[in-house]
């Protein structure tokens, strides 16, 4: 995937301009330039009927091929199979609008956040990290059946969810049509950690989940917590179990969590795949190149095909991203 210095210096130009709304205290979400696609077909969508958009929230330093598959396996689910208990909700709002609800999402988003709840911003610049969400976003409508213009890419400043929703339906509900309800993809690991009371210490943790999944559900990949074995049963489901017992609110707000099925028995163990392993691989991977280790480089380059999808690599050889980090 060749990147023109033009592209380049739009998303840096862009960049800078965020950030420099972020240091003035102005939280919220915005598009990316040349990427506005998606929004306007959710537009048009809900000049009829409510629209439902998925979104993958994450660093994505860099992105893998987790993220291409929990991108590829929501567009394959079905809201009236996987939202059971919460169908009638669902389905109440376009009943008011004269509608169906529709079986599949509108359109997908790649969000970016720029303030985590727990860690600040390291590795790859803002621009680069956009890069690479643009060859993830090629990589994975390569694959499915959704063109690309149906996956959004956007920036937030916003390091908690409740706060990303707010700022999303802000942006996209500002014609005053029919509602967007937001489908938040997550792992295990975020999932219990959007559950945890000590992000809302600041707040009515109950009122803030009444405000959130009023209009907002989770969709959620099992994966083993870290330094777990393949053979672990610290799980989604087995969490949820002991979580209700121990704190109610997670009991009432059950319903609007889907389990994405098969993560765990996936073969090519994508569930245990992570930013973290690609780093470091990467980092032994320049380390290898630079001293001229060319059959450990080559090794290590196809083993990276196991976490980087190949377009993502590309890039990052290209940029020669991760050399120095």
């Amino acid at each position: 995937m060749r990147i023109s210095t033009s592209s380049r210096q739009e998303l840096q130009h862009f960049s800078q301009s965020f950030q420099e709304a972020s240091l003035a205290d102005t939280p919220g979400v915005q598009l990316i330039p040349a990427n506005y696609g998606w929004s306007k077909i959710l537009s048009n969508i809900r000049k009829t009927r409510p629209a439902h958009l998925a979104i993958l929230d994450s660093s994505f330093n860099p992105p893998t091929v987790a993220h291409a598959k929990l991108l590829e396996d929501t567009m394959k689910l079905n809201l009236l199979d996987h939202y059971p208990e919460s169908a009638t909700s669902l389905a109440s709002s376009h009943a008011s609008q004269g509608t169906e609800i529709s079986e599949h999402f509108d359109a997908y988003l790649l969000l970016f956040a720029t303030k985590n709840a727990d860690k600040a911003l390291s590795g790859t610049s803002v621009t680069d990290r956009l890069l690479m969400m643009q060859a993830l976003v090629q990589t994975v409508a390569s694959k499915s059946d959704v063109p690309s213009d149906r996956i959004g890419i956007a920036i937030t400043t916003c390091g908690i969810f409740l706060d990303k929703a707010r700022a999303l339906h802000s942006l996209l509900l500002s014609d005053g049509t029919a509602p967007v309800f937001l489908h938040f993809i997550m792992g295990y690991d975020t999932t219990i950690r959007f559950f945890d009371p000590k992000y809302y210490k600041n707040s009515n943790m109950d009122r803030d989940m009444e405000v959130f999944f009023c209009s907002s559900r989770i969709i959620c990949a099992d994966r083993l917590m870290e330094g777990a074995s393949s053979e672990s049963h610290d799980t989604l489901g087995d969490w949820l179990e002991d979580a209700r017992k121990r704190n109610p609110i997670v009991g009432r707000f059950e319903a609007h969590i889907v389990k994405m099925q098969g993560w765990l028995e996936d073969p090519r163990g994508t569930a245990q795949v992570s930013s973290t392993k690609a780093r470091i691989m990467l980092k032994e991977f320049w380390k290898c190149k630079h001293e001229g280790q060319v059959e450990e480089a080559t090794r290590i380059r196809a083993e990276l095909k196991n976490l980087v999808p190949e377009q993502v690599m590309t890039l990052i050889e290209q940029e020669r991203l991760y050399e120095t980090s």
